[in-house]
């Protein structure tokens, strides 16, 4: 649970990613239902997973879901999480490499306490997640469960706990 005045402030937002595999949308990632997923292509070199949270706000907490499929868990590594401005281009904050070589060994979620690392809650407008590519496979022991292990980005459902920022003119 959020500490009092925190929000999920994903569900409002709109989200995109750099490629689709089937009807395997970015929206799913923000539904509320951690039963779907979202699922970039095989071929998508540097895929990436984005939330426009339309609005600027106080982000203090991101949490990344797991699939909850029963497959393919150990896809959810080497992650990295950044916040952006207005913009949607400048990077206010960059995490450190998350579950790097699938270390957690197939996380139920990442927690990523962003006030806690920055000193206090950051200011943005967007989330994005990205996934470094793994084309030795390293962070499943050098063994391949399938082509796809190597680039996809795939995970259930996003929460961004923070606070809208009011302007008031």
């Amino acid at each position: 649970n959020p500490p009092p005045g925190l929000q999920n402030l994903a569900p409002a937002g709109t989200a995109t990613q750099t490629s689709t595999l089937g009807g395997f949308s970015a929206p799913l990632g923000i539904d509320g239902n951690t039963g779907n997923f979202t699922h970039t292509l095989s071929s998508d070199a540097t895929p990436a997973w984005t939330l426009n949270l339309r609005r600027r706000a106080l982000i203090s907490e991101i949490t990344i879901n797991n699939r909850g499929d029963g497959c393919c868990q150990y896809r959810l590594r080497d992650i990295t999480v950044q916040i952006l401005d207005a913009d949607g281009t400048t990077v206010v904050w960059t995490s450190p490499l998350l579950n790097p070589e699938n270390t957690d060994a197939s996380p139920q979620l990442i927690d990523l306490d962003i006030a806690g690392l920055a000193g206090g809650p950051v200011i943005g407008n967007y989330v994005r997640i990205r996934r470094t590519p793994d084309p030795d496979f390293s962070g499943q022991g050098g063994v391949a469960g399938s082509a796809d292990d190597a680039y996809v980005l795939s995970f259930g459902e996003v929460a961004v706990q923070g606070e809208p920022i009011v302007n008031y003119d």
